[in-house]
């Protein structure tokens, strides 16, 4: 530089030597004092950077290294050292991602740090990072990005501190909150389901599944059939406790509870006594900061009793189920030979076939009387709705009345009938149709599941003061596990035995009421399959001090071969049919199809009977009834209400409304013909 500002002024004029000269001088000086200054510059920045290593290199509970901009170490104190477990000569080029996590890593979450260290200039944050040999430590971690003059990204400044004693700490906080929570919420669980449910048997526990210890309640022991000190606590004994059928579906409930957080289930535990019982259980999982589960605390209670309640809906869903598709079959069974009568009768001329057809249409109606009326009486035990008319009646008249309603059908498949009964008269307190019905039912039974040319015994004998009547025979038998459950609505045995026999599963059930409505019990026995059946109906003797009853009342009307009668009924064909039936026995009738023509023909017609409908168009028959009782030509008229309401409540209103008797629908023709003659009511 002196040099060429020599040179520069060697080419000016000689006059300018002196000037030239100072010039000289105050560019020698002020170089001399850059120079200077430089080097005091250069001496302090070698004396801060010196202070930084010393700094760096000291500190040994901070890892402090920078990396360059694409993520590689430059450089590493002695803190990273420790901390990290690699020595500078390892480490110092390669990427800084390998103290991530590998879930981490895969995320990309060390890229994305970088780039949120660049956008914000500095990022902090707290996370696993990763040692030479493979641990984990819960690291705090400061990264700050390095620019040049220019603004360009040089490279980022990392310091890292190891705090997984603070974060352990922290931890042990939240499991001993976690733990008094948990035991608070299961107590209070316990409580609320004692109330809400009035569950008694009820009991709360806490499991660790990182030690795999149990805290249980007493109540915990009783529900699995413990003693008090007998649950060992561990997952392995609660495994053993389980019904083996439930076991996997139960671990299964236990593995996904660890992914959701609940735990809801519901498995069998068979006790000691090999008894086998539902438990319940609903429980909360708890998670550490890592969203690692640590532990389950929740309730038991047990459920057996719900669950029995539940299967037994099951199967009286079933049940019904089979019975109305049993109940279609056996309608449809008597109306196909009624259809095919009908067509005879239609066909044919010959006196002979006509009959023939008569009598086996008469049957099957019978048939589907029966089965209506064993519906209706079994829905009316059922809301004990079944009105008995007791007196007192000789046993040898109850078994005479079901001998001979169910003769037909011994006789048809050849069995031998013996009966077998005490000499001396014994005498019930019954309804004398009814507890016939009781034994018709079981001869009936016996012959229908009988093979043919088989053997049906009826006997009875006393027992102080009841009697017992028993109905055996050498049929097809019943298995031991159906004989419970015999009784029950709609009880099949099985669809195998005699289904074609017919049968809507409701005759024991509405024997069995019919029995106990008259204070007795029926019981029933087997060898098996087979072996036949033995019932068993025990019923309580007539007290001696019992009043005869009245003699009922004998009904207004005279015997008379012709009465004058008029049919109510909108059912035209039933009205007809009704009407054609009544005049072959010599009766004179008239039709009316509703109320207020019902009204106009008994003024004018002046019958000595009205068999009047209730559900009748314009005038119910309730109405028209009250009516001619108005009327001073009505008053002597007997009324009687022909329905198919047969209900008490329906027989209290029509009592009420003015009727002389109350006749349910479809009527036995010969019942009514018997009445009219004036043999008493029906």
């Amino acid at each position: 530089m002196i040099d060429f500002l020599s040179k520069l002024l060697e080419m000016r004029n000689p006059e300018d030597v002196e000037k030239q000269t100072g010039a000289r001088k105050l560019a020698e000086d002020t170089l001399v004092r850059a120079n200077a200054e430089l080097a005091h510059r250069v001496e302090e920045l070698r004396a801060s950077e010196e202070r930084f290593r010393l700094l760096v290199d000291g500190t040994k509970d901070h890892a402090i290294f920078m990396v360059d901009p694409d993520g590689r170490v430059a450089s590493w104190n002695p803190g990273a050292e420790r901390i990290n477990q690699y020595t500078a000569e390892e480490i110092i080029g390669q990427h800084f991602s390998r103290f991530y996590p590998e879930g981490d890593k895969e995320a990309g979450k060390p890229g994305r740090n970088l780039q949120l260290t660049l956008a914000e200039g500095r990022y902090e944050e707290e996370g696993w990072r990763l040692r030479k040999d493979g641990s984990r430590f819960w690291a705090s971690v400061v990264i700050t990005a390095l620019r040049d003059e220019a603004g360009r990204p040089r490279g980022f400044s990392m310091v890292t501190r190891d705090i997984t004693h603070k974060m352990q700490a922290e931890e042990d906080v939240r499991r001993l909150l976690q733990e008094e929570t948990a035991r608070r919420a299961a107590e209070n669980l316990a409580e609320i389901l004692q109330l809400v449910h009035k569950i008694d048997k009820i009991g709360h526990w806490e499991w660790d599944s990182l030690t795999d210890t149990n805290k249980w309640s007493p109540e915990i022991e009783a529900l699995y059939g413990l003693r008090s000190g007998e649950f060992e606590g561990t997952y392995q004994a609660w495994a053993k406790l389980v019904h083996p059928d439930d076991l996997a579906q139960a671990e299964e409930d236990v593995r996904r509870a660890m992914e959701t957080g609940q735990y809801f289930t519901e498995f069998r535990v068979v006790w000691p006594d090999g008894s086998v019982h539902w438990l319940e259980t609903r429980a909360y999982v708890f998670k550490d900061g890592h969203d690692k589960p640590t532990r389950i605390a929740g309730v038991n209670m047990d459920i057996t009793e719900r669950k029995l309640q539940e299967e037994a809906l099951r199967e009286a869903d079933r049940r019904k189920d089979e019975f109305l598709a049993t109940l279609a079959h056996e309608l449809r069974n008597p109306l196909a030979p009624i259809c095919n009568g009908l067509q005879i009768l239609c066909l044919t001329d010959e006196p002979a076939a006509a009959e023939r057809a008569r009598q086996m249409m008469e049957r099957q109606l019978g048939q589907l009387v029966r089965l209506v009326d064993d519906l209706l009486d079994i829905s009316r035990i059922s809301r004990n709705r079944l009105e008995l008319r007791k007196a007192r009646i000789p046993l040898t008249s109850v078994l005479d009345n079901a001998i001979e309603t169910a003769r037909p059908l011994i006789d048809t498949k050849g069995h031998t009938l013996t009966v077998n009964l005490p000499q001396e008269a014994i005498f019930l307190d019954a309804d004398l149709t009814r507890l016939a019905q009781v034994f018709w039912n079981l001869l009936n039974n016996s012959a229908k599941y009988t093979d043919p040319g088989g053997r049906i015994d009826l006997s009875a004998r006393r027992d102080g003061a009841w009697i017992e009547v028993s109905v055996r025979d050498n049929g097809i038998g019943i298995p031991a596990e159906a004989i419970p459950g015999l009784f029950t609505l709609f009880s099949q045995v099985t669809p195998s035995l005699e289904r074609s026999q017919g049968g809507l599963g409701i005759g024991l059930a509405l024997l069995k009421g019919l029995v106990e409505m008259h204070g007795g019990t029926v019981c029933v026995s087997s060898p098996g399959i087979g072996a036949g059946t033995d019932v068993v109906v025990r019923l309580p003797l007539a007290r001696i001090s019992a009043d005869e009853p009245a003699q009922p009342t004998s009904p207004r009307i005279t015997h008379s071969p012709c009465r004058r009668i008029l049919i109510v009924d909108d059912n035209r064909d039933a009205a007809a049919s009704l009407g054609t039936m009544l005049a072959l026995a010599g009766h004179d009738t008239r039709a009316a199809h509703d109320g207020l023509e019902a009204l106009e023909l008994a003024e004018a017609f002046r019958p000595d009977v009205v068999l009047l409908d209730i559900g009748l168009p314009k005038l119910n028959g309730f109405d028209a009834c009250r009516r001619i009782r108005g009327q001073p030509w009505g008053k002597d008229i007997v009324i009687v209400a022909v329905t198919g309401w047969g209900q008490p409540d329906d027989r209290r209103r029509s009592r009420e409304a003015g009727f002389d008797q109350h006749m349910v629908k479809p009527v036995d023709p010969r019942a009514l013909m018997k009445w009219l003659d004036g043999w008493g009511k029906v």
